[in-house]
């Protein structure tokens, strides 16, 4: 009821399921949000995110600001430095395809009009 007051506090019509509609629950450890180029100021988001979602969400952004404190914090010399770097961006490349998050990449940047130059 919540979520539904604030859709239409949103501006979204309440629209009645159809019989024959299915729907599951995405786990909220598989929960990421979706961001969109944007050049206009964004307005605040008007549906909260469930705690469950949000506590989710804040854990992921730790983990990977841990991971990046790690790698910055690292007394490494610069040739060392040079492989980490290789290999996490080899490991992200392949993560991106092996994911399919690769045509979320390509689908935000045309929404932003960036030609990749």
């Amino acid at each position: 009821a919540v979520l539904v007051d604030a859709a239409a506090r949103c501006g979204f019509a309440r629209r009645p399921k159809p019989a024959d509609a299915d729907a599951t629950r995405l786990p909220p450890a598989a929960f990421s949000p979706l961001f969109a180029p944007a050049t206009a100021p964004q307005r605040q988001l008007c549906l909260p995110l469930p705690d469950a979602y949000a506590d989710a969400l804040g854990s992921s952004v730790a983990r990977a600001t841990r991971v990046r404190d790690a790698i910055a914090d690292a007394d490494l010399p610069p040739a060392d430095r040079g492989a980490l770097e290789a290999t996490v961006r080899a490991g992200f490349a392949r993560w991106l395809v092996d994911s399919a998050k690769i045509r979320e990449v390509v689908d935000l940047l045309q929404l932003g009009g960036d030609d990749g130059e």
